[in-house]
C-alpha cells in the first residue's frame, strides 16, 4: 500500500510539474505527524517522517524549523531536510493548548489553503509533544501511525474528528467544536480527555464519561459500557445498538433509546422480573445522569458542542446567543437483548 501510494504520490507531481521526468524516491519526504507551536512570536513546526527503509518498516526521522508563518516555517523544513515535503499521508497534528487558543484561526487558514493537505487526519491537543514524539520513537513506533491506530480502533469510546469533518464545525456558527487531549501516562500514549473550544477559546475540559455520553448523544458506532450495582456485585451493561433524537419542542427533547445485554461475574438470574426491573431502573438512571451532566454542562456554561441553538433554529427559526435558560427533558428507554445469564468478563476491558 505504502509503494502504491508512493508511487501515486510521483505519478501526480510529474503530471503537474513542467519538465518534471523522474523524481527520486529519497527525495520525497512522506510526514506522518506534524507538530506546532506559537512561541515567541514564530512558529515552531515538528514533522516526523517516515523512512524509506526495506528493512525496517517504523523507521522515522523527525525535524524542526521556526518561522513568522507556517508557511515559512515549512519552508525552512523543506529546506533543511533537502527533500520535497508530502501531507497527502498525514495522520495526525498535535497542538499545544496555548497555541489552539491564539492561533487556531491561523493554523486552519495555511491548511485549507495548501492543496498538499488531504483531510483524513485528526487534530489533537497535546501539551508536551516532544515528550510524545521521543517517547513512541524510543519503543520503534513511527509516532503519527500510532495515534492513527487509537482512532482507528472502533472500540476506543474517543472524540474521533477527521479534519475535513472537524472543518464543517469550525465553519458553524451554531455548534462549538471539541478536540481530543493526548498525553504520555503510565507507559503509554492515551486519549482520555477532550476540549472544548467556544468562540475559538478553551472553555471546559471532558472526562471518559462525558465523552462517551457525548458520542452517544452523536450516535457515533462504537463500544458503550455503563456499570451498575446489584446487591453488592458489579454489572456491566453492553451496548449492542441505539439511537438518540434531539428535538425542541419548548424544551429540549432527549430521546435515548438501548439495546443491549449484561456482562456479570455472579451467579445473578437477571430474568426475575423484580431483579430485572430493579437492575434496569439503576442502570437507566445512571446513564441519565452520565447524560444530564454532559448536558447541563453545556448549557451552564453556554458552551453548545451539543448543536442545542441549531435544534432549537430548526424548530423556531429563531436564532439563540445564549442557551442557558434552555429546559430539556431525557428520556430512556432501554431493551435488554438476553434476559438470562451471560458469562463474559469485560470488566477490566471497560477500566482500561
Amino acid at each position: 500500500m505504502r509503494k502504491f501510494l508512493l508511487g501515486l504520490i510521483i505519478c501526480l507531481t510529474c503530471l503537474l510539474s513542467a519538465g518534471c521526468n523522474y523524481i527520486e524516491l529519497n527525495d520525497i519526504g512522506i510526514v506522518t505527524l506534524m507538530a506546532i507551536k506559537w512561541d515567541n512570536n514564530e512558529y515552531n513546526v515538528t514533522l516526523e517522517l517516515r523512512e524509506n527503509i526495506k528493512d525496517d518498516i517504523d523507521a522515522s526521522t523527525v525535524h524542526s524549523a521556526s518561522g513568522s508563518s507556517l508557511e515559512k516555517a515549512i519552508q525552512e523544513l523543506s529546506l533543511k531536510i533537502d527533500k520535497n515535503l508530502y501531507f497527502i499521508d498525514l495522520n495526525v497534528i498535535l497542538i499545544d493548548q496555548d497555541t489552539a487558543n491564539n492561533k487556531m484561526n491561523f493554523i486552519i487558514d495555511y491548511l485549507t489553503r495548501d492543496i498538499s493537505f488531504g483531510s483524513n487526519f485528526n487534530i489533537v491537543i497535546d501539551d508536551n509533544y516532544k515528550e510524545t514524539i521521543k517517547f513512541l520513537n524510543e519503543k520503534n513506533k513511527i509516532a503519527g501511525e500510532y495515534i492513527k491506530n487509537i482512532f482507528n480502533n472502533s472500540t476506543n469510546n474517543i472524540i474521533n474528528i477527521k479534519f475535513d469533518e472537524f472543518l464543517k464545525l469550525y465553519l458553524n456558527d451554531y455548534k462549538d467544536i471539541i478536540l481530543p487531549v493526548g498525553k504520555v501516562q503510565e507507559d503509554d500514549y492515551i486519549i482520555n480527555e477532550a476540549i472544548v473550544f467556544s468562540g475559538n477559546k478553551a472553555t471546559e475540559v471532558l472526562d471518559l464519561n462525558m465523552i462517551q455520553s457525548f458520542n452517544l448523544l452523536n450516535n457515533v458506532n462504537t463500544n458503550y459500557y455503563y456499570k451498575t450495582i446489584y446487591d453488592s456485585n458489579m454489572l456491566v451493561f453492553e451496548l449492542t445498538n441505539h439511537k438518540v433524537k434531539m428535538t425542541y419542542d419548548d424544551k429540549l427533547l432527549i430521546d435515548i433509546k438501548i439495546d443491549g445485554y449484561f456482562s456479570q461475574l455472579e451467579d445473578i438470574n437477571i430474568s426475575k422480573n423484580d431483579v430485572k426491573e430493579y437492575v434496569l431502573n439503576n442502570l437507566n438512571n445512571s446513564i441519565k445522569k452520565d447524560v444530564d451532566d454532559l448536558i447541563r454542562l453545556s448549557i451552564d456554561s453556554n458552551s453548545d458542542f451539543l448543536g442545542i441553538k441549531k435544534i432549537y433554529f430548526n424548530k423556531t427559526r429563531k436564532e439563540i446567543n445564549n442557551i442557558k435558560n434552555i429546559d430539556y427533558i431525557i428520556n430512556i428507554q432501554t431493551n435488554l437483548s438476553h434476559d438470562g445469564l451471560i458469562f463474559k468478563t469485560i470488566g477490566d476491558k471497560y477500566e482500561k
